[in-house]
């Protein structure tokens, strides 16, 4: 029977700890999937566990669990469908599990709709994503529209380099609110479809790590507007950005004024006729 640890680190047989802590592919997973966790060579998975609730920190307990789940699924379509994991498409499916909202009010309250809606009068809302693959390259999208959907801006930029899907999110977010400021736009609502970059920006900045230093440039650069806000919201309600971020190769380093790129046209009209529904 094949087994993880045969088809990707060619090293010993498979356990559970190996296959989801200390196969090297798998630890690339890890890094690349929750930023700032240190997974030791001769962690168990039930040494990270402990490790990890100890921290009292219920969104990291969350997303570790939520990993652990990932690579396991990763591992059972490979063995049993002959899929070769991605790390896109693990990060991909961690983002659509983090997606449902959560049961605390704070989040709650926060948490939007499945699908795109108008912002509030005046106010400029821009959706924005970035991507990433395993080769540290990075390239993001956004889009810009008014409260009555009409498209202001659309931007992609790449490559970017970025040491994880994270730290994508958060180059991303600096990149938006350093365009916003270039296009003149003082009152603005932004949406991320990154549930732990929502929640690292709602708790107090500490440490020195690169993630850090990014978000603090990005509280600098909020200083810049009239009005501003960050909410999450899921996948289905960000796919425009989504799709010029996966697609930013094609128009690096590009702004639309008051247009998309012709093959968002339908993901924009979609989001209108959502938006006029709901």
């Amino acid at each position: 029977m094949w087994t993880l640890a045969v088809l990707f680190c060619h090293d010993i047989p498979e356990t559970i700890d190996h296959v989801l802590l200390a196969c090297p592919v798998t630890s690339r997973w890890w890094f690349a999937m929750v930023s700032g966790l240190q997974v030791q060579p001769d962690s168990t998975v039930m040494s990270l566990l402990q490790q990890v609730f100890e921290l009292h920190d219920s969104s990291l307990e969350a997303l570790c669990v939520s990993v652990l789940w990932v690579i396991w699924e990763a591992r059972n379509r490979c063995v049993f469908q002959g899929v070769e994991p991605r790390v896109d498409d693990l990060v991909t499916r961690l983002k659509l599990m983090a997606a449902p909202p959560r049961t605390t009010a704070s989040v709650r309250q926060r948490i939007l709709p499945a699908t795109w809606h108008r912002p509030e009068q005046d106010i400029i809302k821009m959706n924005f994503d970035g991507s990433w693959k395993e080769d540290r390259e990075a390239g993001f999208g956004c889009v810009a529209r008014n409260d009555q959907g009409l498209v202001m801006a659309a931007a992609t930029t790449f490559p970017i380099d970025a040491p994880s899907p994270l730290i994508a999110e958060a180059l991303a977010f600096r990149w938006t609110l350093s365009l916003a400021s270039d296009l003149f736009f003082m009152e603005i609502a932004l949406e991320t479809d990154c549930l732990q970059l929502f929640d690292a920006w709602n708790k107090p900045l500490h440490g020195a790590s690169y993630f850090i230093s990014i978000l603090r440039d990005c509280k600098d650069l909020v200083s810049r507007f009239n009005s501003f806000s960050l909410s999450f919201v899921r996948r289905s309600g960000n796919t425009v950005a989504d799709h010029l971020a996966k697609n930013s190769s094609k128009y690096p380093n590009y702004v639309w004024i008051e247009e998309v790129p012709p093959d968002c046209i339908r993901l924009v009209d979609s989001d209108v006729t959502a938006a006029m529904t709901t």
